[in-house]
């Protein structure tokens, strides 16, 4: 019998239903481990009873009577229940930390807001300008009235005058 004929016929069955191909998902390891611990503490429990280790056929018996799928899926719910509560855990022990990470970046990112909008500095400037655009818009007005003889008090009595000229009879 070759190597790999060796590596596979020993090879866990349950390994195969629990992980399967993907040796990188989480809840599958763990699964398998809760299948470990449970064989462990069926082989103590064998022990108890005999007074020796199980065999390699004993073992084999324990391997297929927990390859069904009730077994199965009992190891995945279990090993999904732990990952959730370790999960939860977490969150619990880091939740004033994260409160406080929330609350700091929500505070820093209105200030940046405001930073980035129209500062008082910036408002000023633009006051100041608008300012002098105005005054420089009513000189020109002035001027373009003192240049072409339009004067708001004679334009005033010309109004005036027109309506008593056209009262009189």
């Amino acid at each position: 019998m070759s190597p790999a004929d060796e590596s596979e016929r020993k090879r866990n069955p349950v390994y195969d239903l629990l992980v399967g191909d993907d040796p990188e998902d989480l809840q599958s390891l763990v699964a398998y481990a809760l299948y470990k611990a449970h064989k462990r503490e069926w082989a103590a429990a064998h022990r108890a009873k005999h007074g020796e280790n199980p065999g390699a056929e004993e073992e084999g018996a324990f391997a297929d009577a927990v390859s069904i799928d009730r077994q199965i899926d009992a190891y995945k719910q279990g090993a999904s229940d732990r990952l959730l509560a370790f999960a939860n855990s977490i969150v619990e022990e880091r939740r004033p930390e994260m409160e406080r990470e929330a609350v700091l970046g929500r505070a820093e990112e209105a200030a940046a807001r405001i930073e980035s909008g129209a500062s008082f500095w910036r408002q000023v400037w633009v006051a100041l300008i608008s300012t002098l655009l105005t005054t420089i818009i009513l000189v020109v007005l002035t001027l373009a009235a003192a240049l072409f003889g339009i004067d708001v008090i004679d334009g005033f009595r010309m109004l005036t005058q027109g309506s008593e000229a056209t009262s009189a009879p």
